[in-house]
């Protein structure tokens, strides 16, 4: 499966292809034997409620089931079976975690103790709420001091946001 899937009908980026190796890998273990028309849901389940016995998080499980819906999701478009039994299988619910996050005066109380270089990084991320990869991929033709904004480029669609300057920025 690994083998024919991967270079020849995966639509995946090459980062989330890199992420899969692993998943991709212990599926082949317990799949991979069988013909694609020949796995069930029921096969599916079995072998997802095995992994929750083993103590398997929800979350973890969840990758593993969305990969095998995404690889038979190809596997139909591209003839290898005529349906796809992952997609009959439902996702479990996963425990949202609140994070734990600095309040006011133990943020102002951090930004001097970081390298001055941090700092700018960690200010802009607060003050903007941008993710650590859209700072990264931030360029100096996409801040507009006049206007008090930057562009920020969303990754997926290549599109871009306006988000404000603070004062402080």
């Amino acid at each position: 499966m690994r083998e024919e899937f991967l270079p020849k009908y995966c639509i995946w980026s090459e980062r989330t292809r890199q992420g899969e190796v692993a998943c991709l890998r212990i599926l082949c273990e317990q799949f991979g034997v069988l013909h694609l028309s020949a796995v069930t849901a029921s096969a599916i389940k079995t072998w997802l409620s095995k992994r929750d016995a083993e103590g398997l998080s929800p979350a973890s499980q969840n990758r593993y089931l969305a990969a095998l819906k995404s690889i038979y999701k190809a596997a139909v478009t591209y003839g290898f079976c005529k349906t796809n039994p992952a997609a009959n299988v439902t996702m479990k619910r996963e425990e949202i975690k609140p994070r734990a996050v600095l309040d006011d005066n133990e943020f102002e109380l951090l930004l001097p103790e970081l390298p001055l270089h941090a700092r700018r990084v960690v200010l802009t991320a607060a003050e903007t709420g941008m993710r650590a990869g859209e700072i990264r991929r931030l360029k100096w033709a996409d801040v507009d001091l006049v206007a008090g904004e930057l562009r920020v480029v969303v990754a997926k669609n290549k599109e871009y946001r306006v988000v404000p300057l603070t004062w402080r920025l």
